[in-house]
């Protein structure tokens, strides 16, 4: 009986700093970002812009992808939690066939975007 109860013990300390550790470490596992230099420049096969976008505390980097004729309508493209536009801006390809004009940025931290990363932040810079 004294075992089960060391073991209740270990075992629910474990469980509360494990979650203690996930809660102040979260952003760190959520987002994965792969800066890049300023002076990189982006090829794809595509035609593209790119463009900035001031917002408070941060400038955001970002690409418009442009459909061969009359586009359908814009597609604005949050990529994944890791990597950079380098990496994601050839998720416009199937759009663009589609005949529909995507713009895609990168959040703060990724690429060439700049400021301080939050949940907070990505949801304010993504309104």
């Amino acid at each position: 009986m004294k075992f089960l109860r060391r073991l209740l013990r270990v075992l629910s300390a474990g469980y509360i700093l494990g979650c203690v550790g996930l809660y102040f470490f979260q952003e760190k596992l959520l987002f994965h970002p792969v800066p890049l230099p300023d002076d990189y420049d982006y090829s794809f096969d595509q035609p593209f812009t790119e463009f900035w976008l001031e917002v408070p505390g941060a400038r955001l980097n970002g690409l418009w992808f442009t459909a061969s004729g009359p586009a359908k309508g814009l597609v604005l493209y949050c990529h994944g939690n890791a990597g950079n536009l380098a990496r994601w801006g050839h998720a416009a390809a199937p759009l663009l066939a589609q005949g529909y004009d995507v713009a895609i940025w990168d959040y703060r931290t990724f690429g060439k975007s700049t400021g301080p990363l939050s949940e907070a932040h990505l949801l304010a810079d993504s309104d």
